[in-house]
């Protein structure tokens, strides 16, 4: 189906992920949604001067918003997991630190500014 048609096609498109994605992602995802909320209607945004027609487009625009969304406000503090170096005799508990690795200056740079598309 070509979906350059009907902007009522796409709006019930974009409403049916953004309902699985609140649905079926546990907090983190509607956590996710809610700051991208907040991004783009709070007074003096961290984001600049980003406004939802900007990415009505969807594409690379909307993604770049999102990714960076997720790296500036992680939803998840960290992920735990069980690490050995002697061939499984003992084992060690670590949870790295997400949200503190997203903020990583020498990964990314001003890493307290909002800009989508950056590298990284």
């Amino acid at each position: 189906r070509d979906w350059q048609g009907s902007s009522y096609d796409l709006t019930l498109l974009a409403s049916t992920m953004c309902d699985a994605l609140a649905l079926a992602g546990g907090l983190s995802v509607p956590t996710v949604l809610d700051f991208m909320i907040a991004l783009l209607f709070m007074e003096e945004s961290p984001a600049g001067p980003v406004r939802l027609e900007d990415l009505s487009g969807g594409g690379a625009d909307l993604h770049n918003f999102m990714l960076e969304t997720i790296r500036r406000y992680a939803p998840v503090a960290g992920v735990p997991g069980w690490t050995t170096d002697d061939k499984a005799i003992t084992w060690q508990h670590q949870i790295p630190n997400l949200q503190m690795a997203m903020l990583d200056a020498s990964i990314f740079p001003e890493p307290l500014v909002f800009q989508p598309g950056r590298p990284g």
